[in-house]
């Protein structure tokens, strides 16, 4: 794995950057919901191909 890709990821998917009023929902993208974001964390964790 790139240094630094699981940190960056795990940033991208925090809630304060993806959730309901985060700066990417202003932004137009539709936030993503707890279970959601949990699935994807864990599948990029595990090496998981998305």
């Amino acid at each position: 794995m790139i240094p630094g890709l699981l940190e960056y990821a795990q940033y991208f998917l925090s809630p304060q950057v993806s959730g309901m009023g985060s700066p990417l929902e202003k932004a137009g993208l539709i936030p993503l919901n707890n279970k959601e974001r949990a699935e994807i964390l864990a599948k990029i964790k595990s090496r998981a191909s998305l």
